[in-house]
Parts: structure tokens; sequence; C-alpha cells
């Protein structure tokens, strides 16, 4: 009986070491997505003015009077696991 108690305190330590390895990793990123979300921004931002230049001519940043906003970024899936994860959770 205290083996089988003792076997099973093991996985559920083991259980423990990965949930406190993924809580750090999450905190890790929660902690720098301001940097993240400034950075896609800042290339977003910067792949709209290149792609303005190229199609007009020099990039002032205005188009009938407004400022140009650059385009959404959108997370498409890549793979097939991916999707089917997506499907089995939604």
């Amino acid at each position: 009986m205290s083996h089988t108690l003792a076997i099973q305190m093991q996985g559920l330590e083991d259980k423990l070491v990965t949930l406190r390895d993924g809580t750090e990793a999450i905190a890790c990123v929660l902690a720098n997505w301001d940097s993240v979300l400034q950075a896609i921004s800042m290339a977003s931002a910067k792949a709209a003015g290149i792609q303005k230049t190229l199609d007009e001519g020099p990039n002032t940043g205005l188009q009938d009077g407004m400022l140009t906003m650059p385009s959404t970024l959108v997370r498409i899936p890549a793979d097939i696991k991916s999707k089917l994860r997506h499907n089995v959770y939604t």
C-alpha cells in the first residue's frame, strides 16, 4: 500500500514540476508581451511604409490627409496537427 502511494506521489511531483515550468514560461512571455507587440507593430508599420514607397513614391505616412495604419497581423496555423488541435478545442 505505501509503495503504491509513493509511486503516485512521485507521479504527482513530476506533474507539478511540469506545471511549474509551464507557468514560468507563460509568466516570461506575459512579462515581455508589451515588447513583443511593440516589435510586431514596428515591423508591420515598416512593411507598410516600404510597400507604400514602392507603390506611390515618397513615404509621408499620409494618404488623403489621414495617417495610414499597417494592416492587422493574423496567425494562421501552418500544419495539420495544429488544425486538428484547434478543431478538438473548439
